[in-house]
């Protein structure tokens, strides 16, 4: 049941996403407003101090494939945050079990701020998609103990 409702959490975060990518069809200030920033970053491969060079490069590649950046950078910040419900649900399903798992990963690909912050052209949703692979990775049992080695 967990992974039905993993898998039902990715749907509706795809059919969500889906529709506000076609229908988020230019950036604005308003809407993005560091995200016109890291847009420039991308295409020209300026360094912004205000900003780190993650998300810009991760722009720069995905419009490498023949996107225009604005595209790869709402590609990128999706990829990113359906990592994180991935993620999400890895992390709880061995912290708490398969049930609170699937059940939480359900809610939050409904929550308004998630599908807000999924779909702006900001690196919010690829830092906090680092931040769940680092934790699903820390919590996942490996079939080796991990020791240090002096």
């Amino acid at each position: 049941m967990s992974r039905a409702l993993l898998l039902a959490a990715l749907t509706v975060f795809v059919v969500f996403q889906t529709q506000l990518f076609f229908a988020h069809d230019h950036p604005s200030r308003f809407r993005d407003f560091d995200g016109v920033n890291y847009l420039v970053s991308a295409e020209t491969g300026e360094r912004n101090p205000a900003h780190g060079p993650g998300y810009p490069t991760a722009i720069r590649m995905v419009s490498a494939m023949g996107l225009d950046t604005y595209s790869a950078a709402k590609l990128v910040s999706r990829a990113a945050a359906a990592i994180m419900l991935v993620c999400l649900w890895v992390v709880f399903k061995t912290t708490v079990g398969p049930g609170v798992a699937g059940m939480a990963t359900l809610l939050v690909s409904v929550c308004p701020l998630f599908i807000q912050r999924g779909h702006e052209i900001m690196s919010d949703a690829l830092a906090s998609a680092l931040l769940w692979v680092a934790l699903a990775l820390a919590v996942t049992p490996t079939t080796k103990r991990w020791t240090a080695t002096a």
